[in-house]
């Protein structure tokens, strides 16, 4: 058995890809970012799957996640996202399911409408905005084609570098911005992406179909900005104000909680939020 990372460059994907290799044979692809010399070009909207390997057997497994997956740039660059994001995507599923490989997709709590509490893996996904619709899509096509998959759905994650897509870098920098506002109803949670890694690696051979992977603690945005101000030796400032008073290009979720009934997932040890942010904000005072 093989396994096949498609987008093996992102967050997410280079933490993987060396988690894996230590026990599996492991292959990684890149786009545009190589970060790794052993990965391999691929570009999901032109390529066929044939460019990463010649000898795909049955029984493989491969990894999607590789996607846009800023919901601004999304929302105003919809035909892009649906090419890659929906489209390609499911070309590239196709190809996998005729091998008949095993399917692990990268959804996002952004399936959901923000409008419980939390959400399990039985609820009923009801996207707001175009980055979630296309997730939905995606989820959807692959439980009418095949039955071998698995489905993981994830808030933010983070580590100890640097990336553009974590939570506490985005609240980092827009409360270096005058007038900055963060919501004091927007909950969400960050969970260390060396524990998501973990749970996929548990569910490689699961028969379990939709998986949630989410810290079980809980933060609101004001919250975390609170807690970033305290950990920085910068001079930074907020005005907390309701989730409605935010202005997105299109409607974000108010409550991004995700809990899991799968067993792995629920029962296991996350590591504390409070001491990634403050790792994390010392990392950003020094740039």
């Amino acid at each position: 058995m093989r396994i096949f990372i498609i987008g093996a460059s992102g967050l997410i994907g280079q933490k993987l890809f060396i988690k894996l290799k230590k026990k599996f044979n492991v292959i990684g692809t890149y786009n545009s970012k190589k970060k790794n010399i052993k990965f391999i070009k691929f570009d999901l909207k032109k390529d066929n799957i044939s460019k990463i390997d010649k000898k795909i057997k049955s029984g493989d497994i491969f990894i999607i996640l590789s996607a846009y997956s800023n919901p601004g740039w999304i929302s105003k660059n919809k035909n892009e996202a649906k090419l890659l994001n929906i489209t390609m995507t499911k070309k590239l599923i196709d190809q996998i399911i005729t091998l008949n490989c095993k399917v692990i997709f990268m959804s996002s709590v952004e399936v959901f409408n923000g409008k419980k509490s939390f959400f399990i893996e039985k609820d009923k996904p009801n996207p707001l905005n175009y980055y979630g619709k296309a997730k939905y899509e995606i989820e959807k096509y692959i439980q009418k084609k095949t039955d071998n998959f698995v489905i993981l759905r994830t808030s933010w994650n983070s580590d100890e570098i640097l990336h553009k897509r974590c939570v506490i870098e985005l609240t980092y920098n827009s409360l270096k911005n005058k007038n900055a506002k963060m919501a004091k109803n927007n909950f969400f949670s960050i969970t260390n992406v060396n524990d998501t890694c973990e749970i996929i690696q548990k569910h490689l051979r699961s028969k379990k179909k939709i998986v949630h992977i989410s810290n079980k603690e809980n933060i609101s945005r004001s919250i975390l900005a609170k807690k970033i101000k305290e950990y920085s030796n910068r001079k930074l400032d907020f005005d907390i104000v309701d989730h409605k008073e935010i202005k997105y290009i299109e409607p974000r979720a108010k409550i991004n909680l995700l809990k899991s009934r799968d067993k792995i997932s629920k029962n296991y040890n996350y590591k504390k939020m409070d001491g990634l942010i403050k790792k994390k904000v010392k990392l950003l005072d020094k740039t």
